[in-house]
């Protein structure tokens, strides 16, 4: 009888296995890509192991910067509307001059 995923999961992500079952996935996943390309570099099965965690780990940072840079830029955007709004009836008041000044 085999225990379900989620309970080998919970052990193996509680103990030092679960860097080795990291590296044994990224091994496996090299492995069904190396007959594809053709043994390039990409499919090395210890490049792999390395590149996956640290793709993860800098969309992480890069996902939080965004955030960060978007909740300060938001403030200052809510601050600015009536600059906007004056801005777009201006323009709407000359487009509608010029568009009656050229017909007539």
């Amino acid at each position: 009888m085999t225990a379900p995923l989620d309970q080998i999961w919970v052990v193996l992500s509680a103990t030092p296995r679960f860097g080795l079952t990291l590296t044994r996935l990224a091994h496996q996943a090299a492995d069904c890509l190396d007959p594809r390309i053709g043994m390039n570099p990409p499919a090395n099965p210890v490049a792999m192991a390395i590149a996956i965690p640290v793709l993860v780990l800098k969309l992480a940072i890069g996902g939080t910067l965004l955030a960060v840079l978007e909740t300060l830029s938001a403030k200052m955007r809510i601050f600015r509307v009536p600059e906007f709004l004056a801005t777009a009836f201006l323009l709407a008041v000359i487009g509608m001059l010029v568009h009656i000044l050229v017909r007539a």
